[in-house]
């Protein structure tokens, strides 16, 4: 699958299960200056006298407000679709409960302008659900003197985590590109980030960039920036590796040929869009992989004699499977 759509580890948690996202933040009992600092989120996040959505409010934060967690609720709430616990906290104006749902340790600053912020969490599942989307999505949200000036949704491919801020990467017209990191927990789950970029205005919709690990048969993009040491003026080169196979049909007793294949695009950044420049695309064979009944075999495309062993019946076989690839 192709998709063109410095991680931050916080000490939070926010965690995929089947039924839905959970939230929670640990508490250390000597935190240091900023350890158990939390961000509100979402506009107006309410401050309740007990851990409830019953209890008697006590007052409002603004969204980016800084709080203290003090301590941890009992029971877990499941909220729009994602679970947490209740959290006592601290900010300079009040204090009281709150539903952890509303809190976020994602968050970073913009490098041009120092008064805009960037937080991140889950986006409430009533919301997504209302679309009739089950996928999970999460939320960047930009902030200025505690007002929303920005916001993008986008689907969580794998549990995220962490966002970094790493500058324009050279992009004419852009202040900061927002890294979403994200990565499955085994072999054959994506791994990459999602690029949000911020000209200053606006949150762009992501650019998903990665692959899915898997040995010979993984599938993975790199991105190359303008400013990295290889990069092009206001274009976006993906490095790609895939691969392509052939498999025997029923009347064979083979397995398959597969061509590891290595590709290089490129895509123009102009007037805040992304303009494909295929015909600079590069493509080269780096190896071929060969499995059936004789063993597996593996050779690169530099090397055009086949093992001596090998019966010609065999090699007669990979040579039109080889053909069959393109």
């Amino acid at each position: 699958m192709r998709i063109l759509s410095c991680i931050i580890l916080f000490f939070s948690t926010m965690l995929l299960d089947a039924q839905g996202p959970i939230v929670t933040f640990d508490i250390y009992e000597d935190p240091g200056y900023y350890s158990n600092h939390v961000y509100t989120w979402v506009n107006n996040a309410t401050l309740r006298k007990e851990p409830s959505r019953n209890a008697v409010a006590m007052g409002t934060l603004p969204i980016g407000s800084v709080c203290d967690l003090i301590k941890q609720g009992q029971d877990t709430v499941e909220i729009a679709g994602i679970k947490s616990p209740w959290y006592f906290v601290k900010s300079s104006a009040n204090e009281g409960w709150i539903w952890g749902g509303l809190l976020t340790k994602m968050c970073t600053g913009s490098n041009v302008d120092s008064e805009v912020k960037f937080l991140m969490g889950y986006q409430m599942h009533d919301d997504v659900a209302e679309q009739g989307v089950e996928q999970t999505f999460v939320q960047i949200r930009a902030v200025k003197n505690q007002k929303e000036i920005s916001s993008v949704s986008f689907p969580l491919l794998e549990p995220t985590w962490g966002m970094q801020n790493i500058g324009s990467k050279g992009l004419k017209d852009i202040q900061d590109i927002i890294a979403v990191a994200q990565s499955g927990e085994s072999c054959g789950h994506f791994y990459g980030n999602a690029y949000v970029l911020w000209d200053g205005n606006k949150l762009m919709d992501p650019l998903v960039i990665g692959g899915v690990p898997d040995g010979d048969f993984g599938i993975w993009d790199s991105p190359i920036f303008p400013s990295d040491i290889e990069g092009m003026a206001n274009t976006l080169i993906i490095d790609s590796e895939d691969y392509l196979s052939n498999e025997s049909s029923d009347g064979e007793s083979y397995g398959y040929v597969a061509e590891r294949i290595a590709k290089r695009s490129f895509t123009r950044w102009e007037n805040g869009k992304w303009i494909q420049q295929t015909e600079q695309n590069q493509t080269k064979i780096l190896y071929y992989l060969v499995s059936g009944n004789f063993g597996d075999l593996y050779f690169p495309e530099e090397q055009k004699i086949f093992p001596a062993d090998l019966p010609e019946e065999i090699k007669n076989w990979i040579n039109s499977h080889k053909q069959n690839l393109r």
